[in-house]
Order: structure tokens, then C-alpha cells, then sequence
């Protein structure tokens, strides 16, 4: 069959519409199942490993209502970016199990307080798995996410209420979240995003502000 030029140039460029629509359902395919190509990383509020974490309610250890108090309750107050997740201890009797991860948090400024580490330049965050086999998604997940990091020394918790001091010791350079209020990641866009939150209670209300802007609002909040 012949066709002309234009008819010709009318099926090149319903091709190529063709092809582009099929890339972008892709893309979309790829991000609902929480994946992401080298060019498209899945956006930290589709990873499935910050997801699991928000099944542990033993992480909202403490409750605050705005940035102030929190910064300012913090005993480690970074900004960072989270690296390496290993297996860590492990609590409880056969069948009640408590699964814990050590995440690496790389320090690019501290805002408040003194790392207590082992390694210049890194602090230990412990979290708490939901169970066992969670620990493949956030060790997958959590890496390179960089943000605000409100941090309680597990020692210095340990002191306060009042533990032996051989487990006082055992705790010395374990860290963990004041609750899951205390992260405030930054997005490929420059943007705030709670992870862990609570919709409808802060930092919720964070979400989609301006990163250097809160960072800024969490510096004057440790001066006045």
C-alpha cells in the first residue's frame, strides 16, 4: 500500500505518542509497586521500609506539638544522611521476640548536643522492626535518606530511669528517635517530608514546606 509524505508523518508522530504514553504508564506502574528506574528514585513517602516502621507504636515513646519543644528536648539534634542498616540485638523469649536494626547516620551539621560515637562523624540510630523479616524493606529503603534527625541518647534514658549501670553502659552509643515526630527528611525537591508521622497532628503539617526554611525555624527555635 503506498501513502503519501504527510500520511506517513502522521503515523511517525501518533507513534511516538504512542510510545511516550506507554513510558509514563511505566513510570506510574513502577512507583505504585514502590520502585523506581536510575533516572526516576521513588519518592521517600512510596518506600515501603518507612512504611512498615509506621506499624510500631513503641516508637511514639514521647509527644510534642510543635518544633520548639522537640528541638529543644532533643539530646542529639543532627542533620545527616542515613547509610548502612545491619541485623542488631535482639529481646524477648522464644516466639515473643523484639527485632532491632542499627541504622548509620552520617552527620553533616549537629544543631544540638554532643555525638556520643564510637566513629567520627556517625551515630547509631536502633529501631525496632514490627517483625523479623521487615528488616530486607528498610535496610533497602531507609540508605541515603537525608534530613533532620531529633535523637535520644539511650544511655543517658537509661540513667533517667534509673537502670543498673551495666545497662546503662550496654546503651552508651545507641540512639534513637524522640518519637516518630523526630525525622524530617528532605526531597529530591527541596521539600520536607515526615515519614512517620501522624496525619493530621505535627509534623504532619511540616509536609511539603520548605527544607531550608524549617531548618532554619529549628536552628532559631535552639536560641530563643
Amino acid at each position: 500500500m503506498n501513502i503519501g509524505l504527510a500520511q506517513r508523518a502522521a503515523l511517525v508522530r501518533r507513534g511516538a505518542h504512542v510510545a511516550v504514553v506507554a513510558l509514563l504508564a511505566l513510570l506510574l506502574a513502577q512507583v505504585a509497586l514502590g520502585r523506581g528506574t536510575a533516572d526516576v528514585p521513588v519518592p521517600i513517602h512510596h518506600r515501603e521500609g518507612w512504611a512498615v516502621l509506621n506499624e510500631i507504636e513503641p516508637l511514639q515513646k514521647e509527644w510534642f506539638v510543635a518544633l520548639r519543644p522537640m528541638a529543644r528536648s532533643a539530646d542529639l539534634l543532627v542533620e545527616g544522611t542515613l547509610g548502612d542498616v545491619t541485623k542488631g540485638r535482639v529481646f524477648g523469649s522464644p516466639g515473643d521476640y523484639v527485632y532491632y536494626v542499627n541504622v548509620e547516620l552520617t552527620i553533616s551539621d549537629v544543631l544540638r548536643g554532643r555525638p556520643v560515637t564510637q566513629e567520627p562523624g556517625s551515630v547509631i540510630v536502633e529501631i525496632m522492626l514490627p517483625y523479623e523479616s521487615a528488616y530486607e524493606a528498610v535496610a533497602a529503603d531507609l540508605p541515603g535518606t537525608t534530613g533532620l534527625y531529633f535523637l535520644r541518647n539511650k544511655k543517658t534514658e537509661a540513667a533517667s530511669m534509673g537502670l543498673p549501670q551495666d545497662v546503662q553502659e550496654a546503651e552508651t552509643y545507641f540512639y534513637r528517635f524522640v518519637s516518630t515526630q523526630g525525622v524530617l527528611t528532605r526531597d529530591s525537591a527541596s521539600r520536607v517530608f515526615a515519614p512517620l508521622a501522624e496525619p493530621g497532628y505535627f509534623p504532619f503539617n511540616l509536609n511539603g514546606a520548605a527544607y531550608e526554611h524549617v531548618r532554619r525555624d529549628t536552628e532559631a527555635s535552639l536560641r530563643s
